[in-house]
């Protein structure tokens, strides 16, 4: 019995400890909401130091939002991007329903937008071959 209340021990500091580091924010990078173009809620996570930074388009697959690629925007702007982690239509905070149409035609209203992007981290969903941009890098998952 006593073995159950060691492991629930451990378990409860575990969770305390996670729920503490989850609100920590990496230093030097800011966090933003915005209203990335029409109707696209966004994250901007960018670093605290002024200057031009490459941009990188965050995109998640289906069923989730801007905030699951947080921790992901949060590594590359510490490494000097300007990031914008958006929710797709009918996901997360968009009040746009979703469909086919707005998957194929999200990506370059965006990259306009955003006049331009270096960097494009996407889910299955996203189409970053639409996008205009000869150096595209693009990282998906």
């Amino acid at each position: 019995m006593s073995r159950n209340w060691i492991i629930a021990g451990v378990a409860a500091v575990c969770l305390v400890t996670g729920v503490a580091l989850s609100h920590r924010i990496e230093p030097g990078v800011r966090v933003e909401k915005i209203m990335l173009t029409t109707n696209t809620p966004a994250l901007r996570i960018f670093p605290a130091t002024a200057g031009p930074h490459p941009i990188a388009l965050l995109a998640h697959g289906n069923g989730g939002s801007k905030e699951m690629l947080f921790r992901f925007g949060e590594a590359l702007a510490a490494a000097g991007f300007d990031c914008y982690s958006v929710d797709q239509a009918g996901q997360g905070e968009s009040p746009q329903p979703f469909s086919f149409t707005n998957i194929l035609i999200k990506p370059r209203e965006l990259e306009r937008a955003l006049g331009g992007v270096d960097v494009c981290r996407c889910q299955s969903c996203v189409s970053p071959h639409f996008l205009k941009s000869p150096d595209l890098s693009i990282l998906c998952g």
